[in-house]
């Protein structure tokens, strides 16, 4: 499952704040951590249902091919902060839509 590890959210979340104007000063050892994110899976890929099953079968294995240590990897995964692709369920997304009709975005 991709998930972002703490360090990662925080690093994000500072530069968030950066790209708001506000200034982040945290000195080595001094950031608490007061919240985890429970693990989710990020970046989920669908296609149409009437797409072909061979050209999902197709699309589906480049994804998971796709490996860092290749210029066309890293071109598609690091903008994404991610390291590789993993095949996905319609299980997968119930924490995040869960997430969205809390937050009342469903």
């Amino acid at each position: 499952m991709p998930t972002h590890p703490p360090l990662t959210r925080l690093k994000g979340a500072a530069a968030c704040l950066r790209a708001a104007g506000l200034r982040v000063h945290a000195a080595p050892g001094k950031v608490r951590v007061f919240y985890t994110t429970p693990p989710y899976f990020d970046y989920d890929w669908t296609v149409h249902a009437d797409m072909p099953e061979a050209l999902r079968e197709k699309l589906a294995q480049t994804f998971l091919a796709l490996r860092r240590d290749t210029p066309e990897g890293r071109e598609i995964l690091e903008p994404q902060r991610a390291t590789r692709f993993v095949p996905s369920q319609v299980d997968n997304c119930k924490g995040i839509e869960a997430a969205a009709r809390s937050a009342g975005l469903l």
